[in-house]
């Protein structure tokens, strides 16, 4: 199966056996298909880590690639991992943009603010957006792991363009049967070998 971008493309071509009349819009399939795989896929290969240096309102700013938030940890003394928040939840507990060692962080668009609010620096692990193909940009993570994934849904993405539903429901379904075994050998990966760890003594 296809593993970089021209093959992928060649294969769309071949899968659609619609000549070239399609062919221009093969790009359009795939940048839908990445579009879908930002949405629905938070696996391990997603993960990257960044440093953020917040201001003196407490705010810093996200990457560029950010879809969401896997841990906010706060750099210095005491190292602790910050709690998620809602930004009605924040304003409640800080309603005067008090100063101190933060617990908390929101989002919103592309901003972290912590609460209470400090000036400092965090650890922000976190889904990355998957790079998406061109001829730059050649292949990527998912196309290497699972191109059977990246074809399928674009297979879907040209079948709801041509307005053939049947055809693009089937292929929808096949993309994510195997989306669920990715996810499931991401879990598999992450927690086979998890115990559960007790504070205090058991009967």
């Amino acid at each position: 199966m296809a593993t970089t971008y021209s093959e992928l493309r060649a294969e769309i071509t071949t899968y659609l056996s619609r000549g070239t009349d399609l062919d221009s819009l093969r790009d359009q399939f795939i940048d839908s298909a990445e579009a879908f795989f930002n949405r629905k896929l938070r696996v391990r290969q997603m993960e990257e880590e960044a440093s953020l240096s917040t201001d003196e309102n407490g705010d810093a700013n996200l990457p560029s690639d950010f879809l969401a938030a896997r841990s906010v940890r706060r750099v210095g003394s005491p190292n602790i991992e910050l709690k998620p928040i809602s930004m009605g939840g924040e304003n409640r507990l800080s309603p005067y943009d008090t100063a101190g060692v933060p617990r908390w962080y929101s989002i919103s668009g592309s901003t972290l603010r912590v609460t209470p609010i400090e000036q400092g620096t965090l650890t922000l692990t976190y889904y990355e957006a998957i790079p998406a193909l061109s001829d730059d940009q050649t292949t990527n993570w998912l196309l290497t792991l699972a191109p059977d994934i990246y074809l399928f849904r674009c297979l879907s993405e040209a079948h709801i363009f041509d307005r053939d539903f049947d055809a693009a429901l089937g292929f929808q379904q096949q993309a994510d049967m195997r989306i669920a075994e990715l996810e499931a050998m991401d879990d598999h990966a992450r927690y086979h070998n998890a115990g559960i760890e007790y504070d205090g003594p058991v009967a």
